[in-house]
């Protein structure tokens, strides 16, 4: 007997496919090619390579709400470690300005 489903049954599927395979590719990360990224993904999260593929390429039947969940996770501490990154980069550029106007204002004030 095959299942029937509902259309609202077809666009929840089609949603958790698609949040899904977004999530995969912020985990992964902007670098690389695409198998590189599907194996970086893959690896952080502890996942197969095939499932990983399958979900990032929307192509699996069905989304466990364990991945959906565990990829959320590993999403927000991607994003969070390039942010905390990106901090640290800035406070250094910043602290290289102020010595730079330091000096110069070292070397006028000498002047």
């Amino acid at each position: 007997m095959s299942e029937k489903f509902s259309e609202g049954d077809m666009t929840a599927a089609t949603i958790d496919r698609d949040e899904i395979s977004d999530l995969l590719r912020r985990v992964a990360g902007p670098n690389g090619s695409e198998a590189e990224r599907i194996g970086r993904a893959a690896r952080k999260l502890g996942w197969l390579y095939g499932r990983t593929k399958r979900l990032w390429y929307r192509e699996a039947r069905r989304v466990e709400t364990r991945e959906t969940e565990a990829a959320r996770l590993a999403a927000m501490r991607a994003e969070e470690a390039s942010a905390n990154a990106e901090l640290s980069e800035l406070r250094q550029r910043l602290a290289r300005l102020e010595a730079h106007i330091a000096a110069m204002g070292a070397d006028m004030g000498g002047a």
